[in-house]
């Protein structure tokens, strides 16, 4: 697979087609297509009592890109110690987080202590990284309590 995207390249009227041209400017680029770049991490079970936003220990990745839009994916299973307590997350770009200043991009209520459920981080950039490598991280807070994450995957694919 080719490391980086190349331009296609503009044909002009009665331009000789050579294998070079073709192999670099279609096969090379069908192929970095198929296999954009991509990276994944899971992270294991952590906790914290943090009420502000904090990144996740061992919750993050690192993608080298040619500049096009990045789709960060992060599913999240966690429970706190108290009911009634909320778990907050969200996604940052190189320490940059993404979501509401409050809020972030996920919220999970405790109805029960030690409940644990599901949380779906979805994020697509716009406008996009400059080309490069970049960190992208899942990060968390509690309005009390202390957050168990007993499981999480962190997902980023390049999708230009």
């Amino acid at each position: 697979m080719p490391a980086t995207w190349t331009t296609p390249k503009n044909w002009n009227v009665g331009e000789l087609l050579i294998a070079s041209d073709l192999n670099t400017h279609v096969r090379d680029n069908l192929e970095w297509l198929k296999a954009r770049p991509f990276a994944y991490q899971a992270i294991a079970t952590t906790t914290t009592t943090s009420t502000s936003y904090v990144a996740v220990t061992g919750g993050s990745v690192s993608l080298a890109t040619v500049g096009g839009n990045v789709l960060i994916a992060c599913l999240v299973n966690a429970a706190n110690s108290g009911a009634g307590n909320g778990n907050f997350f969200d996604l940052a770009i190189d320490s940059t987080r993404q979501g509401d200043a409050s809020n972030g991009l996920g919220f999970i209520s405790t109805p029960v202590s030690g409940y644990y459920d599901l949380a779906l981080l979805l994020w697509m950039t716009c406008p996009p990284p400059s080309a490069g490598s970049h960190s992208y991280a899942l990060y968390w807070k509690t309005t009390a309590g202390t957050i168990t994450l007993n499981y999480a995957r962190l997902f980023v694919m390049e999708v230009r």
